[in-house]
């Protein structure tokens, strides 16, 4: 397989938007939609023992959900959909389903057969909030470079939280506990860029720059993988078609700067403080503006204490 670029960063901070941007240029292959497999298949599966009918069936679920929400860029039909259903299991049926070396590259492979892609000098997988796994990133694969999106917390959050009614209410959040998972997250995923950041195979970019000047910092991104930065046309794509982006308020043509900043417009005040608070170290480390911290004294929040029931306001 051709050398891997894996693109990661916290949901709803800029990923989609970065994919889409290296969508079109001649030596990058985009796989088109989320993989979705280290953080919704492996930490579920390796905790039960199921049947191996059942870890297929589960594979099949992720891969094929994410397909069908990227159809109207991919354009396949409902007969192409079921027979890509059956080459998977077909292609799957055959490896150890616990082993995330085999089964990621399995679903790569079999993405590249089954439509006919041109393997490029680079395939580029998006996955969210896996900075963490890039001991197993390296593992799986040999040559791959990492390239992380960094946003401001607090806008990272209020794009989130934008998505409550529409999305995650749905599926069982309570606005507390979305708040305190974002977080958790958000916090891990900044520790870990910023380790990583002094290795050569890994790029941090920020959000906010890229929107303010994407050909600029596009440039450095191809400087970085080592290909040509000349007549490459920026603009959104998702497999070679007009995207029109991912946010839960409104559709996006082209590139929108709207968002960076307007986190004290968008989220309440005591979700401002429980996140400029608990992220304190990682907002400073980052280099975006934050409060003393003197000033979460009055609040009379400890770091031991981190009950968002407690420190909690619904609007």
């Amino acid at each position: 397989m051709k050398q891997i670029i894996f693109l990661t960063g916290h949901r709803k901070s800029g990923t989609t938007l970065l994919k889409s941007l290296l969508d079109g240029h001649p030596d990058i292959t985009v796989y088109p939609t989320d993989l979705g497999l280290l953080y919704a298949y492996f930490p579920h599966c390796k905790l039960k023992k199921k049947p191996k009918n059942e870890l297929i069936k589960n594979i099949i679920l992720k891969i094929l959900k994410r397909f069908r929400l990227a159809n109207k860029y991919t354009k396949y039909s409902n007969q192409k959909m079921l027979e890509y259903e059956l080459y998977l299991k077909k292609k799957n049926n055959t490896i150890n389903l616990l082993s995330e070396k085999k089964v990621i590259l399995t679903v790569i492979q079999s993405w590249l057969s089954f439509f006919g892609i041109k393997q490029k000098k680079y395939i580029l997988i998006k996955e969210t909030t896996q900075s963490m796994n890039y001991k197993l990133l390296k593992k799986i694969f040999n040559k791959i470079k990492i390239i992380q999106i960094i946003r401001d917390p607090r806008d990272n959050y209020a794009s989130i939280k934008s998505g409550y009614s529409r999305y995650y209410k749905k599926i069982g959040y309570d606005e507390e506990t979305l708040l305190l998972s974002s977080i958790i997250r958000i916090k891990n995923d900044l520790k870990f860029a910023k380790i990583l950041s002094k290795k050569n195979y890994f790029y941090p970019i920020k959000y906010e720059k890229l929107v303010k000047n994407p050909k600029v910092e596009i440039r450095k991104i191809l400087r970085f993988l080592k290909l040509n930065v000349n007549n490459f046309k920026i603009k959104p794509t998702n497999s070679n078609l007009e995207y029109y982006g991912n946010s839960y308020e409104r559709k996006i043509r082209g590139i929108s700067k709207f968002n960076v900043n307007r986190w004290k417009y968008r989220i309440h005040s005591q979700e401002q403080n429980f996140i400029n608070f608990y992220l304190y170290d990682e907002i400073k480390s980052w280099n975006y503006p934050n409060l003393n911290k003197n000033y979460f004294d009055k609040f009379h929040i400890k770091y031991n204490q981190i009950n968002s029931k407690l420190f909690y306001k619904k609007k």
